[in-house]
């Protein structure tokens, strides 16, 4: 018998174990039937995620991108990590039971994939377009974070950023625009809300504390109208009910400010993962 946890998210395998929210564990019985259980991991820390999984008894994990250091207390607790893998959650159960986890429509784009890798293999290679250097890659290559690795349809994602406070728009436009980004700025809800009514966009950083129509009810408001896009908010509150209003209200994931370079282009990696500049989401009419 197997307990296998897939990270997920709108039921494909999430990009980046680290920081995913919802797990399933799937407990897979001599008869090849399957049971289906989900963890919440919300917040978790690196210790707490591998805590639950050991309590849950699990003995492999199925994942995208995941850190080394991570990894390695995975593999030291006795779990063994198949990374670099994408596609429904479902199907890649099902090529996992049928031993064919290794083809290449369950690789993560520019991943080939090996028979059985070695767990601490490390490939030389990164992706096409992307650099190696100073970057971590998982069991099959795959870098972990968007972090100098936005492939070339990422660089033209069209991203709305609202965010009141002068100095932390000016530091995410930065760091936005410098990975290739097209970015538009709004100061308040109610100018995201028009903003989005005349334009597109491929994600939206929604800064939750505003005056005038704040994150929570811009994010409500835009849900209400049929907005369909991935909206991630942007709050210096990190507590774990900070994070319950936020998602809420709508919202689709929440980066802690201030917010850091590894961490803006992850939940970009995250949200954007196969879009391109023609792949915009709907906008509400």
């Amino acid at each position: 018998m197997a307990k296998v946890a897939i990270p997920i998210f709108r039921s494909r395998v999430a990009p980046v174990f680290d920081y995913c929210v919802r797990v399933s564990v799937f407990d897979i019985g001599h008869d090849r039937q399957t049971e289906r259980n989900e963890l919440y991991l919300g917040t978790l820390a690196p210790t707490g995620r591998v805590g639950a999984l050991i309590k849950e008894g699990v003995t492999a994990l199925i994942c995208g991108g995941i850190s080394d250091a991570l990894e390695k207390m995975l593999q030291t607790s006795g779990i063994s990590v198949i990374g670099g893998i994408a596609g429904q959650v479902d199907e890649v159960l099902k090529a996992f039971m049928s031993d064919r986890i290794n083809e290449p429509q369950y690789c993560m784009p520019g991943i080939g994939v090996e028979k059985h890798p070695p767990p601490q293999k490390r490939y030389e290679h990164a992706p096409h377009g992307a650099s190696t250097e100073g970057t971590k890659l998982s069991s099959h290559g795959e870098p972990l974070t968007g972090a100098d690795v936005t492939s070339e349809a990422q660089s033209n994602l069209r991203i709305l950023l609202v965010e009141t406070d002068i100095d932390s728009q000016r530091t995410a436009l930065h760091l936005l625009e410098k990975s290739g980004c097209d970015v538009d700025t709004v100061t308040d809800g109610r100018e995201a809300i028009k903003a989005l009514e005349k334009s597109q966009y491929d994600l939206v950083f929604m800064d939750a504390q505003m005056p005038e129509m704040d994150g929570y009810q811009a994010s409500r408001e835009l849900r209400k109208a049929g907005y369909a896009g991935p909206i991630v908010a942007l709050t210096a509150h990190a507590m774990a009910q900070d994070r319950k209003d936020c998602l809420d209200a709508g919202c689709d994931d929440v980066g802690v400010k201030p917010i850091d370079r590894e961490t803006l282009l992850d939940l970009v990696a995250r949200h954007c993962s196969g879009k391109t500049a023609d792949s915009h989401p709907a906008k509400s009419s």
